[in-house]
């Protein structure tokens, strides 16, 4: 038996289809189930092609497959031309649908997330000009965000303009960022937002010496994103976690905290994440003087980091092995 269906209910069922999809993607990506995500985007994108899909629900496809591909990109260093290739696209796209200012903002800041990305595990130096441009990217977004009151945005922005000023070494724009990124967060409950301020929070603290300021945003920090999920960054907040704890002389707890980060990399195969957490324990073994075991942790870590092709790890774990030659 058959049946006809008009137009507009075949866009609306393609809508209901990508959102259902949209949905499973970012239950993966959450729980660091990278290749289910790649997977399940890349069937979404291709059924979001048909053309009686509407332009905002093709949007919405787009957009997720470049969060997943610039979270990634950080985590792995992999995939840059594909990253680069289908920002652009989903930028064109999101200025040729109509009124849809919230994808266009989503898009410029995960354009400069990308470049930022991309910079940072280079190891590339500090090129103000270059930042600019970074700058220039989110604080559009970020007007458009303003205009249109989306107050997850407006947070998000403030968060990755405070990152680029972190780099920048300009850690008071970086803070004054960071603290409105939080503010705004906690102040409309935007739970999962809040997250990467606080941790950043944890970091210019732990900078400024302030240790027990430090392990008190750090704490924050995981146990929000305990409680919100993305389990992909866990590691990150461990690894933060281990250093607070190695520099207030707590090597125990530094180490429970850097073996925790590793065995959760290992978990999810996110080797870039994993080669940061084996710096941390070779630098709790060091503390400990273990050298050996130290040794151990940096040249496999230096061995990861040469097979991503990851600039900044080679750098940081050829360091630790001369340092470690030199004693």
């Amino acid at each position: 038996m058959t049946s006809s269906i008009n137009a507009e209910s075949l866009t609306q069922t393609y809508a209901t289809a990508i959102h259902a999809l949209c949905d499973i993607i970012a239950a993966y990506h959450l729980n660091g189930k990278s290749e289910d995500a790649h997977r399940i985007a890349r069937v979404c994108l291709q059924l979001s092609e048909t053309s009686d899909v509407h332009p905002h629900d093709r949007l919405k496809s787009y957009l997720h497959y470049a969060r997943i591909l610039v979270d990634n990109h950080l985590l792995t260093n992999a995939d840059s031309e594909l990253m680069f290739s289908h920002l652009q696209k989903t930028k064109e796209l999101a200025e040729s649908v109509h009124d849809e200012l919230h994808g266009l903002a989503d898009i410029l800041s995960l354009l400069g997330q990308g470049r930022y990305f991309e910079m940072l595990n280079g190891g590339q130096s500090v090129d103000s000009s270059e930042f600019d441009a970074l700058l220039d990217l989110q604080r559009r977004a970020l007007n458009i965000r303003e205009d249109i009151q989306d107050t997850r945005g407006i947070s998000e922005s403030h968060f990755f303009i405070g990152q680029i000023y972190e780099r920048l070494q300009n850690l008071d724009q970086a803070l004054e960022h960071h603290v409105a990124a939080l503010t705004i967060a906690e102040r409309h409950s935007h739970q999962y937002v809040r997250t990467e301020p606080i941790r950043h929070l944890a970091i210019h603290s732990f900078q400024s010496g302030d240790l027990d300021q430090a392990l008190n945003y750090a704490l924050q920090a995981l146990s929000y994103r305990e409680e919100n999920g993305f389990k992909p960054y866990m590691p990150l907040d461990y690894r933060l976690l281990c250093d607070i704890c190695l520099k207030k002389g707590d090597t125990e707890t530094a180490f429970q905290y850097a073996s925790e980060a590793v065995s959760i990399s290992e978990e999810l195969g996110e080797k870039g994440a994993l080669i940061s957490s084996l710096l941390g324990v070779g630098d709790v073994y060091l503390a400990k003087k273990e050298e050996k075991e130290a040794r151990v942790c940096y040249e496999r870590a230096l061995w990861l980091a040469q097979e991503l092709h990851h600039s900044m790890f080679i750098a940081l774990a050829n360091g630790r092995i001369n340092r470690l030659a030199m004693q």
